[in-house]
């Protein structure tokens, strides 16, 4: 087992333990940039009756990107207890939810060619990025679409992750 971890984190045992203790720290420097990781990225093509729309890619989230993209999803409303004290949540709305994680986890260059398209936008008047997530994916694609970015991002519901699972991911 200790020879799968070395094998997983790109871990070498030399008999130099600086050379050891540098592999170590390009492990854990190349393990915090997985959100910039070609080998995380997903394509995603639109196909309806054979026919291809468009296609984008997406990429891991960050604790940060779903706790944003939850923040945004989420109406608050004054706390009853005290208006000083911190506003407390109203509604929150899963189908927003999806919508702002599907934009998030879209890689910057393909966010800015479909999601934030200006002549969508100007045609159907939209306002916000995740409009044109409502009007171009159909809610099967966009469920689909969310268990996906789940996987790539280490949170897929579909396994139980065991310690030995842990450990090798």
């Amino acid at each position: 087992m200790a020879k799968e971890i070395e094998e997983i984190a790109g871990i070498t045992t030399a008999s130099n333990p600086a050379k050891a203790e540098e592999d170590f720290i390009k492990g854990l420097l190349a393990a915090a940039e997985f959100k910039n990781d070609e080998a995380l990225r997903q394509p995603i093509i639109i196909k309806r009756a054979g026919k291809e729309y468009f296609t984008f890619t997406i990429r891991p989230l960050s604790n940060e990107e779903f706790q944003t993209a939850r923040k945004k999803a989420t109406k608050y409303m004054p706390n009853p207890q005290n208006r000083k004290l911190p506003p407390i949540e109203k509604d929150f709305d899963n189908a927003a939810f999806h919508y702002w994680l599907i934009y998030f986890a879209t890689i910057d260059e393909d966010r800015e060619k479909v999601w934030n398209n200006a002549e969508l936008k100007k045609q159907f008047s939209l306002i916000q990025p995740i409009d044109s997530i409502e009007l171009l994916l159909m809610p099967g694609e966009r469920t689909r679409i969310v268990d996906i970015i789940m996987d790539i991002s280490g949170l897929s519901a579909d396994e139980e992750l065991t310690t030995e699972d842990a450990v090798k991911n």
